[in-house]
């Protein structure tokens, strides 16, 4: 986009565009950089707000389920976050939901790349604009 002022140079703005407003330098505020093999399915939604919290929902293919004894196979949730750059306040499970998992950092302070370690599977990822995050993982276990 050029800009053009008065008595001054213009000004061109490099950057992605979406329904006419400036998202940023890169076409998306997040980067996937690894995901382990068993990690079928992962999407990210993001929107403005000023929670500035980033929330995994998961869910594996035998989580949730019942054995023959009755007992109930295990949910994955993320065990450990480890920071590469950026700081989170802290990490709260939800699992009352029935067939998946819901883990939230809240207190993000953006840019922030981390590690998500879920039971033997592994997500990192970059997260560079202060909004809000939502990554839909699937486990095929």
């Amino acid at each position: 986009m050029l800009y053009k002022k008065q008595n001054t140079k213009d000004s061109i703005i490099e950057g992605y565009w979406k329904k006419d407003v400036y998202t940023g330098k890169e076409e998306f505020p997040y980067k996937l950089i690894f995901k382990s093999k068993l990690v079928t399915d992962l999407e990210v939604e993001y929107k403005e707000d000023r929670f500035h919290r980033i929330t995994f929902l998961i869910t594996n293919t035998s989580g949730g389920g019942i054995f023959v004894d009755g007992t109930e196979m295990t949910r994955m949730k993320v065990d450990e976050v480890q920071i590469v750059a950026g700081i989170y306040g802290r990490l709260f499970i939800n699992d009352s939901h029935a067939k998946k998992t819901e883990s939230v950092l809240e207190d993000v302070i953006y840019p922030i790349r981390f590690k998500a370690i879920i039971g033997e599977e592994q997500v990192e990822m970059e997260f560079k604009r202060t909004i809000s995050y939502v990554i839909t993982l699937r486990i095929n276990d």
